[in-house]
């Protein structure tokens, strides 16, 4: 399981070379709350869409400059494209996040039925031990009938 999370966390930080990485699970991208939320309500308005293509129009970017007057075009577009790589990074961590459950849950099969296998093994096993000490026991008795039948006809 160790090793799935290094994996899991070495695949998330090769893929977010635009975030630094304290702003890989910052939510406001340094923002303060109220502006992120102004921001996202822009983007969820706008259609956010899986590209993130509406992020450029010139509608965004007026309806962010009338909800987010004291934020310069600069900023602006630098949270733009902060966000726009924040949002498929936390795609990839879902991804990669659902990937690796697919992953564990295959491998706790695989040992589930790897022992099951084995204790159903060890009770066939302890079955034919059984057996043999049960026939074992029956010979013995035999022998025994045996050797009194020959002291009896000897004697």
């Amino acid at each position: 399981m160790a090793l799935f999370k290094q994996n899991y966390y070495h695949h998330l930080q090769s893929h977010t070379s635009l975030l630094k990485e304290s702003e890989m699970d910052s939510k406001t991208g340094g923002w303060n709350e109220e502006d992120q939320f102004r921001f996202t309500k822009v983007v969820l308005e706008c259609g956010e869409g899986s590209s993130l293509n509406n992020l450029n129009t010139s509608s965004f970017k007026q309806k962010l400059k009338l909800l987010l007057p004291h934020i310069g075009h600069v900023e602006m577009n630098e949270h733009r494209i902060w966000y726009t790589a924040w949002k498929m990074f936390q795609q990839k961590r879902t991804d990669r996040l659902l990937m690796y459950e697919r992953v564990f849950a295959q491998e706790k099969q695989k040992y589930e039925r790897a022992f099951k296998h084995t204790v159903e093994e060890g009770l066939e096993r302890d079955v034919r031990i059984q057996e043999k000490e049960e026939w074992d026991e029956k010979q013995n008795v035999l022998k025994e009938k045996l050797v009194l039948m020959r002291e009896n006809k000897v004697g």
